[in-house]
């Protein structure tokens, strides 16, 4: 902004005796507007911001935050919400979108990716029917709960997307059995299933499957399910050992 005061009214051509002068105080400030709005493009230079806060009602109060959009919310270190009423979830995660769901990146520090194994073997009959996994080593998570160690449920408050790895292992497979590794989902049924006879070789005795969750809203659930069941009439009661193996991996967008 210039330090020359506006003219005091509108004139068609240039004339000083209508401009203030520096210290003249004979027109009030009322009577010109002191700051004007630059509505022209403008080019900054060497211009930091620790925050970066756009938008009505926005707010980015911690460090390094970065909120652009109405509503947008960054109130954690190092966060990103871009979009109207976006809510970035915790510290160093980036969020886009709206208040039904979110994108969070990998190599940010929100916890976006869970991984499940078995610290322990343990006996299963051989059925005709899905079983759950009850897993024993679940890694630390604010995107599901897990108590029951068996159902990830959803407790963002937001729709999700997931890729989920898994890899069912049963010690010892025998003849003229099928095992199946299933992905199971709460709101659409069976997600994905991947099957396979086995044999005596231990090459023969995991079976992998890999599924993707277009949508798991707010209060739904996934988990992983298996069957082991022989191929032919025969006996089907033998049991087997799951094996420590077995594993899954969750990447959550």
């Amino acid at each position: 902004m210039t330090d020359t005061q506006p003219p005091i009214v509108n004139v068609p051509i240039y004339n000083p005796n209508y401009f203030i002068t520096q210290g003249e105080s004979s027109v009030s400030a009322l009577q010109f507007v002191q700051f004007p709005l630059e509505t022209r493009p403008q080019t900054f230079s060497n211009f930091t911001l620790e925050n970066v806060v756009l938008g009505n009602g926005a707010s980015g109060t911690a460090q390094n935050s970065v909120a652009i959009g109405k509503n947008a919310i960054a109130n954690l270190n190092n966060s990103t919400a871009i979009g109207k009423d976006a809510v970035a979830p915790s510290a160093n995660s980036v969020c886009l979108g709206n208040p039904t769901n979110f994108f969070s990146f990998a190599g940010m520090g929100f916890q976006n990716y869970v991984s499940c194994s078995l610290v322990n073997n343990f006996n299963v009959p051989s059925q005709n029917s899905l079983r759950n996994i009850t897993w024993n080593n679940i890694s630390t998570n604010t995107i599901f709960d897990t108590t029951d160690g068996t159902n990830f449920i959803n407790i963002t408050g937001k729709s999700l997307t997931l890729i989920i790895s898994y890899c069912n292992s049963i010690d010892a497979p025998l003849n003229d059995f099928i095992q199946m590794a299933v992905i199971g989902y709460s709101a659409g049924g069976v997600l994905m299933r991947n099957s396979k006879l086995t044999n005596t070789a231990s090459i023969g005795r995991q079976t992998n499957v890999c599924g993707i969750i277009h949508s798991l809203n707010d209060g739904e659930s996934f988990s992983a399910q298996y069957v082991y069941q022989r191929s032919t009439l025969q006996s089907n009661n033998t049991a087997v050992m799951i094996g420590n193996e077995t594993y899954m991996n969750i990447l959550v967008f």
